[in-house]
C-alpha cells in the first residue's frame, strides 16, 4: 500500500516545474477527485472551485494522461462522475450534472445575462461566483469583473457569493 502511494505520487510529479500551462500529466488507478483537483492546480497553475457540499470530492476514478489538454482532463472526469464545469480565465469550477430536464416545444429560448461585479468604488471584482438560482448553473467573473450567464428567464434570480464580502 505505501509502495501504491509513493508511486501515485511519483506518478503525478512526473511534469516539469516550468509546464505550469495547460497539458497535464495524471495517472493512477482509484485516485480520489481531491487529489485529482490538487494536481490540477499544481500543474496548471488554474484555481479550481469546487462545492463539498455538492460533489463528494472522495470519489474515486482511474486516469491515465501524459502531457494531455487540460480540457481532456476535465472531461472525462465531468463524464465519469456525473459533473459539469466551466473555466473563465484561470479558473475552473466544477459542480453536479443535473438531469436532462424535458424541454416543450413552446419553450423560450435560454436568455444569456451579462454584467459586471465592481466594489464600492467601482472596481471590478476578479472570481465572484455567480449562480443561476432555477438551473444551479454557474460561472466566475474575469478579470475585469465581467460575467455572462445562461439562464432560463429574463426574470431569473442570480446570486453572487465572494470571500470577504457580505450581501
Amino acid at each position: 500500500m505505501k509502495l501504491t502511494t509513493v508511486l501515485l505520487i511519483i506518478t503525478f510529479m512526473e511534469v516539469s516545474a516550468a509546464s505550469h500551462g495547460q497539458s497535464l500529466t495524471l495517472s493512477g488507478r482509484n485516485v480520489s477527485l481531491s487529489r485529482v483537483i490538487s494536481e490540477i492546480r499544481s500543474q496548471t497553475g488554474y484555481g479550481v472551485l469546487v462545492s463539498t457540499t455538492r460533489v463528494n470530492t472522495n470519489r474515486l476514478l482511474s486516469l491515465n494522461f501524459k502531457n494531455a489538454p487540460l480540457r481532456d482532463v476535465l472531461n472525462k472526469i465531468a463524464a465519469d462522475l456525473a459533473l459539469s464545469y466551466s473555466m473563465e480565465d484561470r479558473t475552473i469550477v466544477i459542480w453536479p450534472r443535473t438531469p436532462a430536464q424535458a424541454i416543450p416545444i413552446a419553450a423560450a429560448a435560454p436568455v444569456i445575462i451579462s454584467g459586471k461585479v465592481t466594489d464600492e468604488d467601482g472596481q471590478p471584482l476578479q472570481g465572484v461566483t455567480v449562480t443561476a438560482h432555477s438551473t444551479g448553473n454557474v460561472v466566475v467573473t474575469g478579470a475585469d469583473g465581467s460575467f455572462k450567464i445562461q439562464v432560463e428567464e429574463q426574470n431569473e434570480l442570480l446570486v453572487f457569493s465572494y470571500v470577504g464580502y457580505q450581501t
